[in-house]
């Protein structure tokens, strides 16, 4: 910085001419200091706090402490009216230019406030005197907290409705200042200055802890990269936001993504092995299957949105089943939805051999179509229930005839018929919610029913149990022409209800039902080598 040196010699008159002189270059040095010169003279000077109009130097009191409601005029002048002059700040003068030309950043006005009502000022080092950039000011006063960041030469600037207000500002390494009954009046800028004392290396600083309990959020690709980075043993996870980055739609989706792992009619299949060499959890408990002699579960049932996590383990672990060989899935559903979610899922598709062609069916029960029986496939009354159809001497049946007469009293109903094959229809209804209780209870539930209706049509040739001619050549004994068509329903229903007690501590329930129906029709024409003819 440029420095002038005037020396006046003579009486009063010079004295005054050499004072005018002076003045300048004292407000050329303060201008790069703190801002303009008009502002520079209210920074330091002793102020009334018993008007609310004029600028305030003030120390507050102690954030962390009890505030005295009466802010602390800070005597800095060395005499009234004449400031002490600052040392030289730290910004550069290009900054001090840009900021210059550029009022502090503001938010939108609120209602009942304008340009010309509000607060204003800059946050210092008590010390120091420097200007504290992009230091907090929070301004409490009608209901609400407003908050901003000083510019470049520690100054702030909000627009607030009249009335009273709470200053506060803090600075990292520095005792928090605050000023209670700053008094907003329409038309003018309340000038408050805020100065804030470093913390002294030698002084005790009382630190409270605080321990924030909570549950870890497992969803994030991050969050599985950590548990499998943390685990023992082989295997891989999917977050319920990696599925939905990738596409997937229920578990079975997420799982097919996995290396060594494939999805067969919605049954897991780990490196190679399914059914009863694999295992499916849900939140640590086996999922039943609809089929008694397959262990396997339909992944269909479990649907993204109420999937928290999902694990494909590769390698037995202590805290695992072991009844598995190929691999083991654990799914972990969503206990407390962050909002209240409703959504519908429709889905269809297509079957290059079968959908829209003429497919094998029959007349059966009206309610087929939700995999339930209306009483048609019944047994007769003269069918036993505890006993066998059979001829015996001391049994029910004592004479083929008597058996004639009981096959005879079921439904006629080995006629089929044609129709057209449909393309399949799935439909999924998913809900969840979660209410706080107090601090800390929550309450939360998560509900999903699926449907799946299919026609599937299927034909080729079977040709079993090949003989050898007398030349020693083998050559079909049997020769069918085979069609097969089949009606598939499946109908599941998932719902699991918390309650969050604690960090620790929470309660559960949670009810699954899957019901998986198939209503086959069979057609064979060809030649049989038992009757030796076309049947």
């Amino acid at each position: 910085m440029n420095r002038r040196i005037l020396f006046c010699v003579g009486g009063a008159l010079p004295v005054l001419m050499c004072a005018a002189l002076a003045l300048p270059v004292l407000a050329q040095e303060r201008t790069g200091n703190f801002g303009t010169p008009g502002e520079s003279a209210s920074k330091f000077a002793p102020t009334v706090p018993s008007n609310p109009d004029a600028g305030a130097d003030a120390l507050g009191t102690d954030a962390g402490g009890v505030d005295s409601g009466v802010p602390i005029v800070d005597p800095l002048a060395t005499t009234a009216g004449t400031p002490a002059a600052p040392a030289a700040p730290s910004v550069s003068a290009a900054a001090v230019a840009a900021q210059a030309a550029s009022p502090p950043r503001q938010q939108p006005l609120e209602a009942g406030a304008d340009t010309e009502t509000g607060l204003k000022g800059h946050v210092y080092d008590a010390k120091t005197k420097q200007p504290m950039p992009i230091a907090p000011v929070l301004v409490k006063g009608g209901g609400k907290t407003r908050t901003a960041l000083t510019d470049e030469q520690g100054g702030y600037r909000l627009f607030l409705p009249p009335g009273t207000y709470s200053v506060m500002s803090y600075y990292d390494l520095y005792h928090g200042a605050r000023i209670k009954g700053a008094r907003v009046t329409r038309g003018k800028l309340l000038n408050l200055n805020l100065l804030l004392f470093p913390l002294d290396e030698n002084e005790e600083v009382s630190i409270q802890e605080f321990e924030i309990a909570y549950r870890a959020d497992t969803t994030s690709a991050a969050a599985q990269d950590q548990l499998r980075l943390a685990s023992s043993s082989i295997g891989e996870g999917f977050g319920s936001k990696q599925m939905s980055q990738v596409g997937a739609s229920d578990a079975g989706g997420a799982a097919a993504r996995v290396v060594g792992v494939q999805v067969e009619d919605n049954q897991l299949v780990v490196r190679g092995l399914g059914g009863r060499y694999t295992r499916v959890l849900l939140n640590g408990v086996p999922v039943p299957s609809t089929d008694p002699d397959l262990p396997g579960a339909d992944l269909d049932l479990f649907p993204t949105s109420v999937i928290d996590s999902l694990n494909i383990s590769k390698t037995f672990l202590p805290n695992n089943p072991a009844d598995f060989a190929g691999g083991l899935m654990e799914i972990k559903s969503v206990q407390f939805p962050r909002k209240f979610t409703f959504d519908v899922q429709l889905s269809s598709g297509y079957r290059t051999e079968g959908t829209l062609r003429k497919g094998l069916t029959y007349n059966g029960g009206k309610y087929d179509f939700l995999g339930f029986d209306d009483g048609r496939r019944g047994l007769p009354e003269a069918i036993p229930r505890d006993a066998q159809v059979l001829i015996s001497r001391n049994g029910r049946y004592k004479s083929f005839d008597q058996l004639d007469v009981a096959g005879r009293s079921f439904r006629n109903q080995w006629s089929f018929r044609r129709t057209t094959v449909l393309p399949p229809l799935g439909l999924n209804l998913n809900l969840g919610d979660s209410k706080k209780f107090g601090n800390a209870s929550r309450f939360g539930y998560v509900a999903t029913a699926s449907y799946d209706y299919e026609l599937v049509r299927k034909s080729g040739i079977s040709r079993p149990r090949p003989v050898l001619d007398a030349g020693g050549k083998l050559i079909p004994a049997n020769d069918f022409r085979t069609e097969i068509g089949s009606e598939e329903v499946g109908l599941s229903a998932f719902g699991s209800a918390s309650l969050d007690l604690g960090p620790d501590h929470s309660i559960t329930a949670l009810a699954l039902a899957n019901r998986s129906t198939s209503d086959e029709t069979q057609l064979r024409e060809g030649i049989s080598s038992s009757q030796g003819q076309l049947v």
